[in-house]
């Protein structure tokens, strides 16, 4: 796997557990994007990147 491959793996699991943790801790209604994203380290358009809705994450957290 390329690097630029594995950052974007690396990316993506970070924003899922920061997201697990997040929903897991607020709950769907309160956890909010801008929060997963800080929780992650990435900004929030980089999470909208990954993820195109709140509800797109909330099912790839069940997922994983």
């Amino acid at each position: 796997m390329k690097k630029i491959e594995q950052n974007k793996m690396r990316k993506r699991d970070g924003i899922l557990q920061a997201a697990q943790e997040t929903f897991q801790a607020s709950g769907f209604i309160g956890a909010s994007m801008d929060r997963i994203a800080e929780k992650a380290g990435v900004t929030k358009q980089t999470v909208y990147r990954y993820f195109t809705t709140k509800e797109e994450l909330f099912k790839a957290t069940l997922e994983a």
